[in-house]
């Protein structure tokens, strides 16, 4: 089995990923409930966006978990001013930088 490496799945972008290489492996289409979920989705972003678009966040936690939150909240219209860990590695600054592009 090769090597698939994902996001944790968190908001759209990272679900459609994980969803499209679970097609890819076993060669069927996602079911339909979980379009209508994926649907369901969409429509409560639009009626949460009034409230929560420019809104500045911190976010602070596990780095799996501070790249997936940043990518979901920064899709729905929040700015995070600050996404850290209490981790050493320095993997996750790429990771928030890569899910960033394009909303600065």
């Amino acid at each position: 089995m090769p090597l698939r490496p994902l996001g944790t799945p968190i908001g759209l972008r990272e679900t459609d990923a994980f969803f499209s290489v679970l097609e890819e492996i076993s060669g069927r289409p996602t079911p339909v409930i979980h379009d209508l979920d994926r649907g369901r989705l969409i429509d409560s972003f639009v009626d949460g966006h009034k409230y929560v678009f420019g809104k500045r966040i911190v976010l602070y936690g596990e780095e799996d978990l501070v790249v997936g939150m940043t990518s979901f909240l920064a899709r729905i219209g929040m700015r995070p001013v600050l996404c850290a860990t209490g981790s050493s590695t320095g993997t996750s600054h790429p990771s928030i930088q890569e899910v960033l592009d394009g909303f600065r």
